[in-house]
């Protein structure tokens, strides 16, 4: 009877389980080192990550999101690393990532295993918040009347770039201000 070559089994494991960190708006390269603590060779290690529901605010920057790793021996160790971009507007906190290993043994029998991992979001930017920075009329002194033209820079005091802004004056009566030419709303 040929010997049963499936309780070979390598045992992998992250060897840190620190929490690297990423910058909302910003890329980094993160780097796992993964650890056979078993007592047999894994080879042909494929390391895939699944990023949850798929509403994490991490994107895999890699042209492939698996790691193949030839060997790892008994007791030894090897790195894999990932390129993530966090969102700009992702909420600050940590967001887990589920590494699958697919491996085998010296043997060939087939195993798998999966762990996560949390990668911290830090988030300091500020939403866009526009204002309006500075009011200009031609002329210059305006008397009851009189006709002139108004030009208004706006400006985003948040660290977040603004999208498709749009913006309108409101608040004109009979006895005030009235739009002869243009827009009140752009």
């Amino acid at each position: 009877k040929p010997e049963d070559t499936k309780k070979y089994v390598p045992r992998l494991n992250l060897v840190s389980k620190s929490i690297p960190t990423i910058d909302a708006g910003h890329s980094e390269t993160v780097t796992f080192t993964i650890k056979n603590t078993g007592g047999y060779t894994a080879e042909n290690i494929v390391v895939t990550p699944e990023f949850g529901d798929g509403n994490a605010p991490l994107t895999l920057e890699d042209t492939s999101a698996t790691r193949i790793i030839k060997k790892i021996s008994s007791g030894s160790s090897a790195n894999i690393s990932f390129k993530l971009t966090a969102n700009s507007d992702a909420a600050e906190k940590s967001y887990p990532i589920k590494l699958n290993y697919n491996f085998a043994n010296t043997y060939g029998d087939p195993f798998t295993y999966a762990e996560t991992v949390y990668v911290k979001v830090v988030n300091k930017n500020t939403p866009s918040t526009i204002v309006v920075d500075k009011v200009v009329t031609n002329p210059a002194v305006v008397t009851p009347g009189q006709k002139f033209k108004a030009s208004f820079t706006i400006k985003n005091k948040g660290s977040l770039q603004a999208r498709d802004v749009k913006y309108s004056l409101d608040g004109f009566t009979e006895n005030g201000f009235s739009i002869v030419g243009g827009s009140n709303n752009k």
